[in-house]
């Protein structure tokens, strides 16, 4: 099953449209926050709210459920620690992956046995590295791969 994860398109809804369109055959469309828009115009799409965001009614969380693998999903600001944390929450809720946003930077880190990914920003990464989103690809055993995929080249 595909799961594509994106994050921080800040109002930038063309750029969730080209994902969408880029990868149409999805189980799952993950947004992790700072949408900055409205959720009504994205019905398949998983949202939760970031620190920009104005639509009270997207979780702070939300828990995925994918088979053999449960994906936490949050958007990851104030947060102390926040791989640490994220990782301590996630064990919490029966997790092993944990796709976050805010900090505008892609990551891939395992800390205590929980993948920790976040995508980067759809609308400024302050990495250098182009806007993108991420896909898992998580098969019936519960295995996973994890790919980053450009939207836009620099």
């Amino acid at each position: 099953m595909k799961i594509v994860v994106m994050s921080d398109s800040h109002g930038h809804n063309e750029y969730i449209q080209d994902i969408l369109d880029y990868e149409p055959h999805a189980y799952r469309y993950l947004h992790c926050g700072d949408l900055c828009s409205s959720t009504m115009y994205f019905p398949d799409v998983v949202f939760v709210m970031g620190n920009c965001d104005y639509d009270f009614d997207m979780p702070k969380y939300a828990i995925v459920d994918c088979g053999k693998i449960k994906i936490y999903m949050t958007h990851g600001d104030r947060i102390y620690d926040r791989e640490k944390t994220l990782a301590k929450w996630a064990k919490e809720k029966g997790c092993q992956i944990v796709v976050h946003g805010h900090t505008h930077r892609q990551s891939d880190e395992t800390v205590d046995g929980i993948r920790i990914l976040n995508p980067g920003s759809l609308s400024f990464n302050r990495d250098g590295t182009p806007i993108g989103y991420l896909v898992i690809d998580i098969d019936d055993d519960g295995n996973y791969t994890v790919t980053r995929k450009n939207l836009k080249k620099i």
